[in-house]
């Protein structure tokens, strides 16, 4: 039997919703500086896929509530299922991605 680590997904309408009514999950966009810049959340922290492993263990709080996002969901579920398998436990990833997302979103930056 093969041991897969636990994370949940959220979908991107329940993620407005969270954010709408005042949540704060920890939010990280593991898309690219130029995806990123096109637009993303706001008071989202920027890790990009390719240095998410050097990055997120220095950077990221295992007690707190992660949820990561990408452009379609695939980035961001392999970044919760590495975090998982660290031990992250409140970790969750937005199906979807921000392609799903229909909030607010900040372009550049």
């Amino acid at each position: 039997m093969v041991f897969q680590p636990a994370y949940s997904h959220l979908s991107a309408a329940e993620l407005q919703a969270r954010l709408e009514k005042g949540d704060q999950p920890t939010l990280v966009d593991v898309r690219t500086p130029g995806e990123y810049f096109q637009y993303h959340l706001a008071n989202i922290q920027l890790i990009p896929i390719d240095e998410f492993a050097s990055r997120c263990q220095s950077e990221l709080k295992a007690d707190d509530e992660i949820v990561l996002i990408c452009e379609h969901g695939v980035r961001s579920e392999r970044a919760a299922q590495y975090l998982a398998s660290l031990g992250y436990e409140n970790v969750a990833t937005m199906d979807g991605g921000m392609a799903a997302y229909q909030g607010e979103v900040i372009h550049g930056e």
